[in-house]
């Protein structure tokens, strides 16, 4: 095992390994684009940062792009979805779990 630190976990950070399970850029991510598939991976990216992160609402929107009130939506939209589809649950797990690899375990 390497004695480097490990990289330290940012809102963007999670943007990248949410882009990667997504398959899609994280510019879309980022972006105004509302497609099912982009606003899926952008809300999940917004859930996973609150969760993994120590940020505040409007902290992770201006990471984000996007306004608070848009984070609190994002926010109850993937803890309603996550109840009811495992095959998202299961993909957010797995960002999770790339997550901690990548960052020496730790997730905040």
């Amino acid at each position: 095992m390497s004695d480097a630190p490990a990289p330290r976990l940012t809102v963007l950070s999670v943007v990248r390994a949410v882009a990667d399970e997504w398959r899609i850029g994280e510019r879309e991510i980022l972006s105004e684009r509302r497609g099912r598939q982009v606003a899926e991976a952008r809300h999940v990216a917004i859930w996973l940062a609150r969760d993994l992160l120590p940020h505040s609402l409007p902290r992770i929107g201006r990471a984000m792009r996007r306004d608070h009130s848009t984070v609190l939506y994002a926010l109850g939209k993937v803890d309603r979805l996550l109840g009811a589809d495992t095959a998202l649950a299961a993909r957010v797990a797995a960002v999770r779990q790339r997550i901690a690899e990548a960052h020496g375990g730790r997730t905040a």
